[in-house]
């Protein structure tokens, strides 16, 4: 009978995905693949598309706020991108700034548009982070 409940828990695991502890002792599971994908895809496109349309990025995707409360946010961000490492300078998926993350545990947006003219007009790009005080849902 044992077997079966360890067959049963590795298949229930399977369907959760990668999972990493938080400060306060849970556990924080993620989507398996490739749900996961889509969604770090979709919300990336988001900010890349707020920041070239100069407006407020949306809300950070629950799984970013989780890897901010991970108790290893090194060993999280691993789970989160594979192919980060420790001595990657930026991945380029990310729309927060990755060592502001792992090291200081919040949210820094990175740009992704670039500085220039924009309708005969000099811009510099600050990203418009998200400001629930403000946002209308």
């Amino acid at each position: 009978m044992d077997k079966y409940r360890k067959d049963l828990e590795r298949m229930r695991a399977a369907a959760r995905g990668d999972s990493f502890k938080l400060v306060d002792g849970t556990g924080y599971y993620l989507e398996p693949q490739p749900g996961l994908a889509v969604e770090k895809t979709r919300f990336v496109s988001e900010c890349i598309a707020a920041d070239y349309e100069r407006r407020m990025r949306p809300e950070p995707h629950e799984h970013y706020k989780m890897l901010c409360k991970a108790k290893d946010r090194r060993e999280a961000m691993r789970l989160f991108f594979p192919n980060w490492t420790p001595e990657s300078v930026q991945n380029p998926m990310c729309p927060y700034n990755v060592w502001v993350l792992v090291s200081e545990g919040h949210l820094e947006d990175v740009p992704f548009a670039e500085d220039g003219w924009v309708d005969g007009e000099w811009q510099e790009v600050h990203p418009i982070p998200y400001d629930p005080e403000t946002s209308h849902v």
